[in-house]
């Protein structure tokens, strides 16, 4: 009798794997059939059949994330998307079709982040899976309904042009979309009766503000990447526990950072899109973190963008080589402060004193970095090629000055001490080890300029130059790659300060 229950519980399961497996054929064949038809067919009408293979990649990863109880099937479900993906792009770059290449990039970002989603919550909370795909399908489908059909007050904020109504009809539809699905599978999961309490309310409108200032943002379908990942984690954090102490602090630290970012955008610290990518990136720090890592950050912050107005003020002249400087844009902002970003929310689902060991040190190398920049360029000093060390002028990549190097071990100090509070091994130790991290993520990064960043000569005055334009005109690349700048530098050098912290301890442990 036993026997015979295992050996039918068994049939019906294998019976179920194999309805999983035929849906998940059915789902991922028809985009292949439509994309077909609507380009062998309808080609005047590529924006409609982009809409549909967008929502048919979302649709296909929703009913995986209810229906396949196979991680492995849900990313080769990804995988199949990736390279359909791939696919799209290369024709969309050969037949010269913007729409396609935007297609394919979307599809390309979605699938990645289903992968991401699957691997952090598969095994213990799948219904977060499917409630953050759910969520950004709805939430891009009235974004783009109502940026289409009604344009109100279009702007920008980085490349993409967003609309008011559009925003709206994102945060609104986000809103109702996680409180309904929050409300049932809180209550069918975690075996609770509660039906939209303030709480769950409260976690709604926070996670899709947050959202809705992601999809304002991001550009080039990146928000199809970011939108869904943060969006499982937001929901992970703030369902599975309940915790109202957290979602308050979060509320906060949000509050906390939209008044800082205004008053830097005023005070001309931050660029439009500075300000956006630091309200987000605050909101995490402040309202995880607390005061263990917002003093950190915001020692930096401010005190760099001082010492960068200073600078400016006292010579000008260096700024004809440099890329960006002073006012702050979203990517310098990622380059100094997106690690800990992402840190900050490891670090809340397994919480490790290492994070911010991490954190402090990619911190001190950015800071490093930026403070011998600026106190290297204030006054005129000797500059030598930090690999061959000729005399090169004054603010060109890869140059090393003592006054330089001396700032930036003095940016790297100012790090170690704004988290020393905080350290519960020897105040000296911690001190020692983030100052040389800082230092050798300083000099990590001037060996990326002299070597592989991206240099220009200018046509005009025959210098060398960071810039694609100087003196007006587009200038010529003569060494590095051409897509590796400043910025990405910057957050390789930040990365160099994280890396260095752990070999360091590895060592000593």
């Amino acid at each position: 009798m036993q026997l015979n229950y295992i050996f039918e519980t068994k049939i019906k399961l294998k019976s179920l794997e194999s309805i999983s497996i035929i849906l998940f054929i059915s789902v991922i064949l028809s985009p292949v059939i439509v994309f077909t038809l609507f380009n062998k067919k309808q080609k005047s009408n590529h924006s409609t059949s982009s809409q549909i293979t967008r929502s048919l990649a979302f649709i296909s990863f929703v009913l995986a994330s209810f229906f396949i109880n196979i991680i492995e099937i849900n990313i080769f479900l990804s995988v199949f998307w990736i390279i359909l993906s791939v696919f799209i792009i290369r024709k969309s770059y050969y037949n010269q079709s913007i729409l396609k290449d935007r297609l394919g990039l979307e599809i390309l970002f979605i699938s990645v982040s289903f992968i991401v989603i699957n691997i952090f919550f598969f095994n213990n909370s799948r219904w977060i899976i499917a409630s953050s795909m759910m969520i950004s399908f709805l939430a891009s489908s009235f974004v783009e309904i109502f940026g289409m059909y009604f344009p109100i007050r279009n702007f920008k904020v980085t490349s993409d042009t967003k609309s008011i109504g559009g925003s709206l009809a994102f945060f609104t539809s986000a809103v109702a979309t996680i409180l309904l699905l929050s409300s049932y599978f809180v209550n069918h999961y975690l075996n609770t009766d509660v039906l939209f309490s303030s709480y769950l309310i409260l976690v709604a409108v926070m996670v899709a503000f947050i959202l809705t200032v992601f999809e304002v943002i991001l550009s080039d379908g990146l928000d199809h990447l970011f939108v869904p990942v943060f969006c499982g984690f937001l929901l992970y954090i703030f369902l599975l526990e309940q915790d109202s102490a957290l979602l308050l602090g979060f509320s906060l630290g949000a509050a906390i950072a939209l008044i800082i970012v205004v008053l830097s955008y005023y005070v001309k610290f931050l660029t439009l899109s500075g300000s956006t990518a630091t309200f987000l990136l605050a909101s995490f720090i402040f309202g995880f973190g607390g005061l263990k890592w917002s003093i950190p950050i915001m020692a930096f912050f401010i005190l760099s963008s001082i010492l960068s107005k200073i600078r400016k003020r006292v010579n000008d002249e260096v700024e004809k080589y440099f890329e960006k400087s002073g006012v702050r844009d979203h990517w310098q902002v990622v380059a100094n402060g997106g690690i800990g970003g992402i840190l900050i929310i490891l670090n809340l689902i397994y919480p490790s004193e290492l994070f911010y060991f991490i954190y402090v040190s990619s911190l001190a190398a950015v800071c490093a970095d930026t403070w011998a920049t600026e106190i290297g360029t204030m006054y005129k000093t000797k500059t030598y090629n930090i690999l061959t060390f000729k005399q090169v002028e004054q603010g060109l990549s890869g140059g090393i000055s003592l006054v330089g190097t001396l700032g930036g071990m003095l940016g790297a100090m100012i790090i170690a001490f704004s988290g020393l509070y905080w350290i519960e091994i020897n105040n000296i130790y911690f001190v020692l080890f983030i100052i040389i991290s800082g230092v050798v993520g300083s000099i990590f990064d001037s060996l990326l300029g002299a070597t592989i960043q991206a240099q220009f000569e200018c046509g005009i005055c025959g210098k060398m130059t960071e810039k694609e334009f100087h003196c007006n005109k587009i200038t010529m690349h003569k060494k590095g790659f051409n897509w590796l700048n400043n910025d990405l530098v910057n957050l390789l050098a930040g990365i160099g300060g994280g890396i260095f912290i752990l070999i360091f301890k590895g060592l000593l442990s």
